[in-house]
């Protein structure tokens, strides 16, 4: 007595087998992928520096400079006298060319939110400052 072949193994249908070959392919394909992806990512984001003692040495005095005051009201100073904050971007482009190193020093309230901030510091840097200072106003009002 013969027996009878199945003629429905795994191995018949193709079940059962995994083809490794295009799980590496794929992999691979991935891995390229996110190093080309990762190398294009830049970091956005402001240097801070500390400043160190007698690194004011020859440099221009605060008079100098363009002095932006942002009060605890989000009001807007340029050197004590108020600008409106449409009107900064235009404010600015006329003052800095007359100043010695293109630096805008923002002195802000420990309470002002970040994003007037940043604002102040974007708007500055597209009139055309080439140097950016942050400040903290330690006044405390009584």
């Amino acid at each position: 007595m013969r027996r009878k072949r199945r003629a429905n193994t795994d191995r018949e249908l193709g079940e059962g087998e995994i083809n490794i070959i295009s799980i590496v392919d794929v992999s691979f394909v991935l891995v390229i992928f996110c190093m080309v992806t990762m190398s294009l990512v830049l970091t956005a984001g402001i240097n801070v520096l500390e400043t160190k003692a007698g690194a004011a040495t020859g440099k221009a005095t605060l008079s100098e400079n363009i002095s932006i005051t942002l009060t605890k009201d989000d009001k807007i100073l340029i050197d004590s006298q108020q600008v409106d904050p449409d009107k900064l971007f235009t404010e600015l482009a006329k003052r800095l060319p007359g100043t010695k190193d293109k630096m805008v020093i923002l002195t802000a309230d420990e309470n002002s939110k970040c994003e007037k901030v940043v604002d102040i510091l974007d708007i500055s840097k597209k009139a055309g400052a080439q140097r950016l200072a942050l400040m903290n106003n330690t006044e405390k009002a009584e």
